[in-house]
């Protein structure tokens, strides 16, 4: 399961790039994005902190458009009073002008998920069912919208759900899900997979 926060981060610094041998950036846009990970794949009940994740585009509009080379790039945040925060650092690889980069800063600690696979049924010899639940905790103090990213192998579907579902390839799907501050809500779902 991958959850994203599309909330843009605010800032009093411009992107800056400091071309040595690693990058950092203070950011002021609000193309960037605030992106929050998480894994669960397995069946059993899991309990995990969020990855946090930065997005942007190197475009000219936020004074980057430049072929940036692969290294360490260090990523600050103003905080209440205006001074820049170290947030966390992540390797890039080689990035052209106009393409995302995406960015990995470390663990949110006020967002949190736990999945649990509440059913499984077989049905018929080349197919069954299973119930999901996905509880997502925001402990923060502003709402959060959470993209819920899925895994799903062989021929699937989800058959019924309780927030809409849309499916992003073969293997994947997602729901979009917004998160009070301090609240908690639950994904429910419940896919087929027919593999003969």
């Amino acid at each position: 399961m991958t959850m994203t926060n599309s909330h843009p981060i605010s800032t009093t610094s411009n992107f800056r790039s400091l071309l040595q041998l690693s990058f950092s950036f203070f950011f002021n846009d609000t193309a960037t994005t605030e992106i929050y990970t998480l894994s669960l794949h397995d069946a059993l009940p899991i309990y995990q902190n969020v990855q946090v994740q930065l997005e942007f585009e190197n475009r000219s509009n936020n004074q980057l458009g430049m072929p940036l080379p692969r290294g360490v790039v260090r990523v600050f945040k103003a905080d209440r009073n205006g001074a820049q925060q170290f947030v966390g650092e992540d390797r890039i690889d080689h990035t052209p002008r106009d393409e995302s980069i995406r960015i990995q800063v470390g663990e949110a600690f006020d967002i949190v998920g736990t999945r649990r696979q509440m059913k499984y049924d077989t049905v018929g010899r080349c197919s069954s069912e299973s119930d999901w639940e996905i509880e997502l905790r925001n402990r923060k103090d502003e709402d959060v919208t959470i993209n819920v990213i899925e895994p799903a192998g062989g021929d699937w579907d989800v058959v019924s759900s309780s927030h809409p579902s849309r499916r992003i390839d073969a293997t994947s799907f997602a729901f979009d899900v917004d998160v009070p501050a301090r609240e908690e809500v639950t994904v429910r779902y419940r896919v087929r997979v027919t593999w003969c």
